[in-house]
């Protein structure tokens, strides 16, 4: 027997020369195109198949080979489509392509409602002795039909009812300079001493040795003694529960109380009657402790958290090698840690599920074999957590004692994991800034991985200025340049998100990226409204008529023509510098089932003349248009 390969055969092998082959179209993917190319090669390879008909066993064949032909090209089209992020469809596709440009897509933002005016407590009254309600108290809204939101709180409140209300503390002076009192009571259950920043819950007066009038001391201005005199009769508060006393000399002014003299120290905690106290609160419950794993010693370990939707910056991981849990620190790259640091990582799949990551001794240090892992997070965010004022009045959880609870103002900041779409249109743009501000389009690229920033542009003022105008995530604010409740709303939420990009504490997001020098201002949109730049959108006014095909009813094209020219406006279309075209308008309209013709007589910014012939609307770099006046005429068709 030949064990000679065996030759696989051409068309050449089997057609004779004379007989002529259709060419091969390899662009035919589709189940009809495989039909029609397999029928058309079947004169060349069998002229004697003459039966075409649906009930023909080889018909059937080549509709089955059509059919698995169609299936495989529809799956080979969509593994390619999913390589690319810009046509990529699946969450998972995107996340992993993000991950190639280093860019991490934000997950869910929690709500805030910081404090004032926070979550209002109030306990009942009378009570004899001060209330806490600790960090971590839940309350809910009560929604009908709905899932409630919960909200906790981020510190220890005391309501101090009707319990202790002052002391007094006295002191004799040594005479040295810098003493302090210590105002706080280790051995009592609640602060005795609580600094409110001012000089309201403390008096105090130095009386001299062997008597004499009482001289009363105040609190420094700015509770600093910067400025002050050798001998200002002043004292300042450190650590929020120690008096500190001045030093007596120009490097360390203030004066010092006399040696012997009484110190007497009068303060509370709070005023009397005091049944109400406010806290900030932040959206999500905590999840405290959760033992995801024990180590095992292997390079490179991986463990999830077991909830879902985990809330954006709020994990934290501890390792306990047998001397406690220790906190270890979180890196967007673990590449970035020491070999000897203890580091992890963490990634996010399309699901919503966490997975941390340890390192390898390389690029940080593997936890010590039987090492026990536990992890601290929140669950929950998202923009559910913006909810209205006074809606957050359920007790979840807390001390008996409180009657009452509710949020005076609404809370705000809570953001929905980044989308599909949004990862896909800044995910180039963060590579080509590579985490520093250098162009202007850089400032722009970057503000726009804050989760709560939904569009921004930069402009440049000066060498070292740069202006950069944002517009929060959401939807439009305001309705037109009239209105002044959605304006001072628009300008309110940007002012509340200029510390999460640049502060004077430097902890903005904008603040280790941007070049040395440079200021940044945030500003709100705005628009040129005659000369005047203006808070707001360009308002924009167009009006057209179309003529309605006889065999459609007028009033239902007309309001589908309505709407094809509003979504030319919608927030997820426009941005900061658009251009509105006239054609554009014109393609709306002839795109909508049953227009003739259409005609547009104004198309114009709202402060510009509207007898003017229709023209594009053109903005500038800090100016989003926005359909002001939009009205859409017509004539013909079918009347009602």
């Amino acid at each position: 027997m030949s064990q000679l390969p065996v030759s696989i055969g051409t068309i050449s092998d089997v057609l004779s020369s004379d007989v002529i082959v259709p060419p091969i179209d390899y662009t035919s993917r589709d189940y009809q195109s495989l039909i029609n190319d397999m029928l058309n090669l079947i004169p060349s390879y069998l002229p004697e198949w003459t039966d075409r008909s649906p009930g023909d066993f080889g018909i059937v064949l080549l509709e089955l080979f059509a059919y698995m032909g169609d299936v495989l090209n529809y799956y080979s089209d969509r593994i390619a489509n999913e390589s690319f992020i810009g046509t990529a469809q699946q969450r998972q596709s995107v996340l992993n392509l993000a991950n190639l440009l280093d860019y991490t897509p934000h997950g869910n933002v929690a709500a805030t409602l910081p404090n004032p005016p926070g979550l209002q407590f109030t306990i009942n009254q009378p009570t004899a002795n001060p209330v806490l309600v600790p960090a971590r108290t839940q309350v809910s809204t009560v929604l009908s039909g709905v899932q409630s939101v919960i909200f906790e709180t981020t510190s220890d409140l005391w309501i101090y009812g009707d319990g202790p209300i002052q002391t007094t503390k006295t002191v004799t002076s040594s005479g040295q300079p810098a003493q302090t009192i210590l105002l706080s009571d280790p051995s009592k259950p609640y602060p005795a001493y609580n600094f409110t920043g001012g000089s309201g819950n403390q008096t105090v007066t130095v009386t001299p040795s062997g008597g004499g009038t009482a001289v009363p001391w105040t609190l420094a201005p700015g509770n600093s003694f910067s400025g002050q005199t050798t001998t200002a009769t002043m004292y300042t508060i450190v650590n929020g529960n120690t008096m500190l006393f001045g030093g007596g000399t120009a490097a360390s002014p203030g004066g010092i109380p006399a040696t012997g003299s009484t110190i007497t120290v009068v303060f509370q905690p709070a005023a009397a009657a005091n049944y109400q106290g406010s806290v900030a609160a932040i959206q999500g419950a905590s999840n405290v402790g959760e033992g995801i794993g024990i180590s095992d010693g292997t390079p490179l370990q991986q463990y999830t958290l077991f909830n879902t939707p985990v809330v954006d910056g709020s994990i934290t991981i501890y390792v306990d090698e047998g001397a406690g849990p220790n906190p270890w620190t979180y890196h967007p790259r673990i590449i970035d840690a020491f070999s000897s640091e203890g580091a992890y990582t963490l990634s996010v799949d399309a699901n919503g599920v966490v997975t941390i990551q340890f390192g390898d001794n390389i690029a940080g240090r593997i936890p010590a074999p039987g090492a026990f892992i536990t992890a601290d997070y929140r669950i929950g965010g998202g923009s559910i957590g913006n909810i209205a004022a006074n809606s957050l009045t359920q007790l979840v959880s807390g001390p008996p004692e409180v009657t009452a609870v509710t949020n005076t103002q609404p809370a705000s900041g809570g953001a929905d994991v980044e989308s599909i779409d949004h990862i896909r249109i800044h995910a180039p743009l963060s590579i080509s800034a590579i985490n520093r501000a250098v162009t202007l389009d850089d400032y722009a690229a970057l503000s726009l991985n804050i989760p709560q920033v939904a569009k921004a542009a930069a402009i440049s003022t000066a060498f070292n200025a740069v202006n950069v105008f944002i517009h929060p995530s959401g939807d439009f604010f305001a309705t037109g340049p009239t209105d002044s409740t959605g304006l001072a709303a628009l300008a309110s939420k940007v002012t509340s998100l200029l510390p999460l990009i640049t502060n004077s504490a430097y902890t903005g997001y904008m603040d280790d990226k941007k070049m040395v020098g440079v200021s940044i201002n945030i500003l709100p949109p705005q628009y040129n409204n005659n000369g005047v730049l203006s808070t707001g959108y360009v308002p924009v006014n167009v009006t057209a008529t179309v003529q309605v095909l006889p065999q459609y009813h007028q009033s239902t094209v007309q309001a589908a023509a309505l709407a094809a020219v509003q979504n030319l406006f919608l927030f997820s279309v426009v941005d900061f510098g658009s251009r509105v075209s006239l054609s554009s308008v014109y393609h709306a309209c002839m795109n909508t089932e049953g227009v003739d013709w259409v005609n547009v007589s104004i198309m114009a910014r709202n402060e510009a003349n509207q007898s003017a012939a229709p023209a594009d609307i053109v903005c500038a770099a800090n100016e989003i248009p926005r359909a002001y006046q939009i009205n859409v005429n017509a004539s013909g068709g079918i009347l009602y």
